[in-house]
């Protein structure tokens, strides 16, 4: 290991380019050549085009998949060649008519038809991807070892669920889901899923049973100030969300979701593994991000964008150009990446000096570092670890 100016140089094995060498804290483009487009498959990632990628997640043999939303595909990156392929979809019909449907489920992913989802998550211990479907009102699964695709939660596109319960206490895949969004794997395998406008709530699928059940959200809760939180102090169960998005969860259980308010405010909501209660964690204030208490920021995103990842009793939220990290013990919000300037560039330096567009999702790479998605670069892009860890000499 040795000192470069302000950085220091560590060797460690990425998960889509061997042995390289980066910056601690550095910022460098793994996929995407920053055209937009559906093509390179079979070649290096960073000579494809990609289109409007969204929601990362990394698997169990540290291949990075993404969403190319813009094609209507799910593509990864191998972990020891650096190859980028497609793993599901095959993108827009002839006619544009996106009919997600049963079509495909029992068969290959890369022949179904998939919906316009903007998030991934994996269940590593079980080798399952888990992706929404915000249109056509599902949630599906691809098995990674086989690459079969599965129905996995929501009927079809009529809710037959009389009441506010939407199929909760029985099946997931008998359940209506209004707008599936956010998505998430908790400790034990449940699926966590926020059922965004105009539904409101955030959903969980018992991993073993698979039964679905909503953990906190009221729906049609146009009762409690638009600017506000309601029921923070409170029982999850009893609280309301303006527009639940993304959504991550601890080790713990402990889980974090972003509850886009209007105008594009942030804020980012705690629901207690123990107790159940729910409380605001950042945003909801009014100070320009910087470093200090994160609920006294004003974090902004438009619909669609940023996320949440929790790294251990560290928080990141990602807004449209950058990302910051709270310290829960302390509560204290720093900047972690980008400039807040709209653009693209950086590449190579420290991360904290680059630019993005419109970031679409974060994922955490085992041992250190994010990946994160540049939706409107058309890039998938790393921020090395901050530190160095010793044994990586």
């Amino acid at each position: 290991t040795r000192v470069i100016g302000a950085l220091l140089l560590h060797q460690v094995a990425l998960p889509w380019r061997a042995e390289a060498l980066v910056p601690s804290g550095a910022i460098v483009t793994i996929a995407g050549n920053g055209s937009s487009g559906s093509s390179g498959d079979g070649g290096p990632a960073t000579s494809a085009a990609i289109g409007n990628p969204y929601g990362t997640a990394i698997g169990p043999d540290g291949a990075v998949y993404f969403v190319d939303a813009e094609h209507f595909r799910i593509r990864r990156i191998d972990p020891a060649t650096g190859t980028i392929t497609t793993i599901a979809g095959i993108g827009l019909p002839p006619g544009g008519y996106l009919d997600d449907g049963p079509n495909g489920d029992g068969a290959p992913a890369t022949s179904a038809q998939i919906g316009d989802g903007i998030t991934l998550a994996i269940d590593r211990a079980r080798n399952q991807l888990y992706l929404p479907s915000t249109s056509i009102l599902r949630v599906r699964r691809v098995d990674l070892a086989t690459r079969i695709i599965h129905a996995f939660a929501g009927d079809d596109m009529n809710d037959d669920h009389p009441g506010p319960s939407d199929g909760d206490g029985g099946p997931a895949l008998n359940a209506f889901l209004m707008t599936p969004t956010g998505l998430a794997v908790g400790p034990g395998g449940d699926v966590l899923i926020t059922d965004g406008l105009p539904s409101y709530r955030l959903r969980s699928v018992d991993g073993t049973t698979g039964i679905i059940s909503r953990i906190a959200g009221i729906e049609d809760a146009f009762d409690f100030p638009i600017a506000e939180t309601g029921g923070d102090g409170g029982p999850a169960s009893e609280a309301s969300f303006h527009n639940a998005q993304r959504v991550a969860v601890d080790a713990a259980g402990n889980i974090y979701v972003q509850d886009l308010q209007l105008y594009g405010e942030i804020f980012v909501r705690r629901i207690d593994a123990v107790t159940g209660l729910i409380d605001t964690v950042a945003g909801g204030g009014t100070t320009i991000p910087g470093s200090g208490p994160a609920t006294d920021m004003l974090l902004t995103a438009s619909t669609g964008s940023g996320d949440l990842l929790v790294d251990g009793g560290t928080l990141f939220i990602a807004t449209d150009t950058r990302i910051f990290q709270v310290d829960l013990a302390t509560g204290q919000l720093e900047p972690f990446a980008g400039t807040g300037a709209t653009g693209f560039g950086g590449d190579g330096g420290p991360a904290l000096a680059a630019r993005f567009d419109h970031i679409g999702g974060l994922a955490l790479v085992p041992g250190g570092g994010l990946v994160v998605a540049d939706s409107y670069n058309a890039r998938l892009r790393y921020i090395a670890p901050g530190a160095i860890d010793p044994r990586l000499d």
